[in-house]
């Protein structure tokens, strides 16, 4: 055979090989590169840097040995979220926040909480320390067990439920100290940088700042009371929390990526997290999941640094890209699109977070200068210096929140999600939330 012969041959047989080896050795180079620029950004990039990055509290300062007791007992206790007339640890509905709470509803809150007391009185003294870290393993990757998340919305549904019955009991200093005690719990989970911890800790913020409504609607706290519960929403809210959890889920990303996706053996449990288990994935080259992790790496990364802006601009800008992040991804990226998409919600409760604790700040705020002046506020501006330094923005706009008056009240308010000032109107409406702020209705029979 003609030696020219064998040398085209041998090319024909051998080009693929050489085209996969060239796309390998790219896509690597890229990877490599994009992990140098996030440390030199001081972010971690693997799950055993952002262990690392999880700070240890103070020595006796740590929450989580105090709070695990509470859960243990609150397990050995049962649950009883199927009660018919217990509200917002069981089933009942409570009544709008310038109603009073039905007895029979009372009588179930009562049992509730008396069967807890012990309980009650743990998360108290958790409240009173400085940090919290839980024991949690990050080696597990995505098969991380964080059991102590349910627990921390229970408990936060039950000082909730304390704050509720001392409110009707005139209790108003006691009430305030079990809304710090609930605000303290989302507190708890605010080193813990994953994506559910924070979608947890957003969670139990909002049952708080719920009854922070009631409480200062149907009770007549004092200044120092206000101040106290101000501080506590203040300490809470946090405008850096999307960006924590972005950069650590982008971690976890990259996980899963380096366990499964590269590695041939493992491919196959991709079907347990939810990408089809296909003939394609099983002989595709690794070079081709190689740029399907450039491709998360970039968009992660750029959400990361719209993220890192001074706020609001930060969550304006991120709230905006979450709505076309799915369209941002290529279509012929299979992991990439499978872990995507869920992130454009997240920044979404991101700004939802920071509105809901600023309104509900400020809305005490507004009883501080009601209680000094004998009136309230025409506009929030009137607040400022003397009560706070500055109106806090909208995270949806950048501009300052709203405010109105009726003569039962009134509600401190961001435009939401859809942009539009829909007059301060805060429930759900067709089981979604239009504005997001805070209200007090004060009941005719006390005020």
């Amino acid at each position: 055979m003609p030696a020219a012969l064998v040398i085209y041959l041998a090319m024909i047989v051998t080009m693929p090989f050489s085209i996969f080896e060239v796309w390998d050795s790219v896509a690597t180079f890229q990877i490599n590169r994009r992990v140098r620029a996030m440390r030199q950004a001081g972010e971690p990039t693997s799950l055993a840097e952002l262990a690392a990055a999880y700070p240890e509290p103070p020595e006796g300062q740590n929450a989580a040995p105090i709070l695990q007791k509470a859960f243990d007992l609150m397990e050995k206790i049962g649950d009883d979220g199927n009660h018919p007339l217990l509200p917002i640890a069981g089933n009942a509905k409570l009544p709008a926040i310038d109603q009073p709470i039905p007895p029979a509803m009372r009588g179930a809150s009562q049992a509730y909480l008396t069967d807890h007391a012990e309980v009650l009185e743990l998360l108290h003294q958790a409240a009173e320390k400085e940090g919290c870290k839980f024991p949690i393993n990050f080696e597990d990757g995505i098969g991380m067990q964080l059991p102590h998340l349910s627990k921390i919305s229970s408990a936060t549904r039950l000082l909730a439920l304390e704050a509720i019955e001392r409110t009707e009991e005139g209790k108003a200093a006691e009430a305030a100290d079990s809304l710090v005690a609930a605000l303290r719990l989302g507190h708890a989970l605010a080193r813990e940088s994953v994506l559910i911890s924070g979608l947890v800790r957003v969670a139990c913020d909002s049952i708080a700042a719920r009854q922070v409504e009631r409480w200062a609607s149907q009770s007549k706290p004092s200044p120092e009371a206000l101040e106290r519960v101000e501080a506590a929403l203040q300490d809470e809210a946090d405008p850096t929390l999307m960006h924590k959890v972005i950069v650590a889920e982008r971690c976890f990303g990259m996980d899963m990526y380096r366990t499964y996706a590269l590695d041939p053996k493992k491919r196959g449990e991709l079907g347990a997290l939810g990408v089809p288990d296909t003939l394609f994935l099983r002989v595709v080259p690794r070079a081709y999941f190689k740029s399907d992790l450039v491709a998360y790496i970039d968009l992660m990364s750029g959400y990361a640094a719209t993220a890192r802006l001074p706020y609001p601009q930060s969550l304006i800008r991120a709230g905006a890209v979450g709505k076309t992040i799915e369209q941002r991804i290529p279509r012929y990226f299979i992991i990439a699109r499978m872990l995507l998409p869920v992130l454009g919600r997240v920044f979404i409760e991101g700004q939802r977070h920071m509105a809901r604790l600023d309104s509900a700040r400020v809305g005490l705020t507004v009883l501080r200068y009601r209680a000094q002046k004998g009136k309230l506020p025409d506009t929030l501006d009137a607040l400022a210096p003397d009560f706070v330094k500055a109106v806090p923005v909208d995270p949806f706009n950048g501009k300052p929140l709203l405010y109105r008056t009726t003569p039962q009240g009134f509600t401190v308010y961001s435009l939401g999600e859809n942009g539009k000032d829909d007059g301060g109107q805060t429930e759900r409406v067709g089981g979604r939330l239009v504005d997001v702020g805070f209200r007090v209705l004060w009941p005719k029979a006390r005020f």
